[in-house]
């Protein structure tokens, strides 16, 4: 199928030819199969990490089944999958506190069924913006993002608040650029990009997948080691976040890929308890 971004620059002609394509495919698949409404609800801000740029100017976008099975709206029915994706350009920040300020321009297309009429590229004539700090932590509520609408109608702030919700997999996905993960660069060969150019007028675009790994800390889990009585912790609070499983160590023996574990309590209160007070600011001690 054809990428996201190829679809853009075949018709909005603002979009530069260099513009660095991040294709997060494997991360999107997995927050959409998260527990819960992940399309109009976020995790909190602080359990993405690092989501610092790599560029000035670049693109992400993820193509993402649509099941079918959980559709009620018969039109919707006509989809298989769902492309989406948002330009970002990086502006540097002198308020106090703050480094950068992203500014995000949404686009998504629906694949439609074999026979079934096609929706087109659609996008808003607005932008969303994010706010991170030195650390290139996040700043802002996710609840309550920021966001710019140039064209003032029900069915543009509707879009809007739609568009809104892909920020969980974009945001994962810079998170991701800084963990230990796989990134391979993919590049057409000279007859796939004349034959994608004289059918679209211009070439496909190079891009870099990512994929996700499980942590280094599950792969070791299978090495053999010496039993250790676990020490009795005192009562203190968990925050919020996410956990890969493996197919080999799935959750509940049936779920492999990653999983949001919002707030918990561990150890045990007649050992006493921790309150922790504090808030998570992303400097180093």
């Amino acid at each position: 199928m054809m990428r996201l971004i190829d679809r853009v620059r075949a018709q909005v002609g603002s979009i530069p030819d260099d513009l660095p394509v991040i294709v997060a495919d494997p991360v999107a698949e997995q927050i959409d199969q998260l527990p819960g409404d992940t399309w109009s609800a976020s995790p909190p801000a602080e359990v993405y990490g690092c989501v610092a740029p790599p560029f000035k100017r670049f693109w992400i976008e993820a193509q993402t089944a649509v099941d079918l099975r959980n559709v009620d709206i018969q039109a919707a029915r006509n989809f298989q999958a769902i492309q989406r994706g948002v330009m970002i350009e990086v502006v540097d920040s002198e308020a106090d506190g703050e480094r950068w300020r992203y500014v995000f321009t949404p686009f998504v297309w629906y694949e439609p069924i074999d026979g079934a009429p096609g929706r087109g590229l659609d996008t808003v004539n607005g932008r969303i913006f994010l706010n991170l700090d030195k650390d290139g932590r996040i700043l802002d509520d996710l609840e309550a993002v920021e966001t710019a609408v140039f064209d003032r109608t029900e069915i543009t702030a509707a879009k809007m608040r739609s568009y809104v919700s892909f920020l969980p997999f974009v945001l994962k996905a810079l998170s991701v650029l800084h963990q230990r993960t796989v990134v391979e660069r993919i590049r057409y060969t000279r007859q796939q990009q004349r034959q994608h150019q004289r059918q679209h007028g211009k070439p496909p675009a190079d891009y870099y997948l990512l994929t996700v790994k499980p942590s280094p800390v599950a792969d070791m889990a299978d090495v053999a080691q010496p039993v250790q009585p676990k020490a009795v912790r005192r009562e203190h609070q968990v925050r919020g976040h996410f956990r890969y499983y493996t197919e080999e160590r799935p959750l509940f023996g049936r779920y492999a890929g990653m999983v949001w574990i919002p707030d918990h309590q561990r150890g045990d209160p007649d050992e006493g308890s921790i309150h922790k007070g504090y808030f998570v600011d992303g400097s180093e001690q």
